[in-house]
């Protein structure tokens, strides 16, 4: 079994560059399937079945509406990546950093030689070959040194750092409502035509056990992919609530996940900003709140001076 693990490992390793890409395909493609899968059937069979077409009206735009700001945060979430970049505050777009710092940070974070001393306000990373701050992280399934990284997200196929948190913190209050919405719809709907029926009752709408009795002929296929799409939507509320509850405490505190267990205690590593107007400025943009009504895409992180020092410019060892 160790055999087999090593050579399955070692194949990853050799074939990174075609494997990490898949596996992100994999997620989104998956979080999208789930999306459009739980609100198709509650437009299309569970509110139709319980109240009629004609009362399905504002039921489907309140769900064309989660569906849309869900997938426009996924889609920013994957596009502002190139915002994760050091590159992209070092060189393109430099005028985001308060000028009386901005000369340090270029000498500080650039290609070619490793800077030398351990106090040095940067890192070395071989796999970019640059000169980056060392609040970065070097993401191996993204293939880039992310700035103030928080983590790599499977189901959004995207590390999440500087330039993406807020889309991925809108991402997670979008799904946490919209599987809630899309639960509402299959509970009622289950209660109504499924658990009568079935002699299992309630244990129908646990899919393993669903799938069971779908074998022994006891059950339809359509009513094991609607336990199926129950559990998953129940998992994905749960997870969106666990995460989106983090991400708000992360925010708060002023760090990323990484920095937070990381750096804060092993590198005496403060939080960004000085109270919670900075620290969700710096993530969300001026005006934070209006992002969770639509995304403010144009709305740039803002950066104080004390805030590019201690991203850019921190220079305990080892971070």
């Amino acid at each position: 079994m160790a055999a087999v693990c090593s050579r399955f490992f070692s194949f990853i390793e050799r074939n990174k560059l075609t494997v990490y890409p898949c596996l992100n395909l994999l997620g989104v493609t998956y979080t999208l399937s789930m999306i459009v899968g739980l609100a198709s059937v509650n437009i299309f069979h569970t509110c139709p079945a319980l109240y009629g077409e004609e009362q399905c009206r504002t039921p489907i735009f309140v769900a064309a509406m989660m569906v849309f700001q869900i997938c426009a945060n996924l889609f920013l979430i994957n596009y502002t990546m190139k915002i994760n970049k050091v590159t992209y505050w070092t060189l393109n777009s430099s005028s985001l950093l308060p000028r009386s710092v901005k000369p340090a940070i270029e000498d500080a974070c650039h290609a070619g030689d490793p800077l030398v001393g351990d106090l040095q306000p940067g890192k070395f990373c071989e796999e970019c070959n640059m000169n980056v701050p060392k609040r970065s992280h070097h993401c191996p399934l993204c293939c880039v040194c992310v700035l103030r990284c928080d983590h790599h997200c499977f189901m959004t196929g995207a590390c999440i750092g500087i330039g993406n948190q807020r889309y991925f913190v809108v991402f997670l209050a979008w799904v946490c409502m919209g599987a809630a919405y899309g639960l509402s719809y299959m509970f009622a709907y289950m209660n109504a035509f499924v658990a009568p029926n079935s002699r299992f009752g309630y244990l129908t709408y646990l899919a393993p056990f669903a799938m069971v009795q779908w074998i022994f002929g006891n059950e339809s296929g359509f009513h094991v992919f609607l336990a199926v799409l129950l559990c998953v939507a129940l998992s994905a509320q749960f997870a969106g609530v666990c995460f989106l509850c983090a991400q708000i405490f992360y925010i708060s505190k002023g760090y990323s996940m990484w920095d937070y267990h990381h750096s804060r205690v092993k590198n005496n590593l403060k939080g960004d900003g000085r109270d919670l107007k900075e620290r969700f400025e710096l993530v969300f943009g001026r005006n934070w709140y209006l992002n969770f009504i639509f995304p403010q895409f144009w709305n740039k992180n803002v950066i104080t001076e004390e805030i590019a020092r201690n991203i850019f410019l921190m220079s305990s060892k080892d971070v």
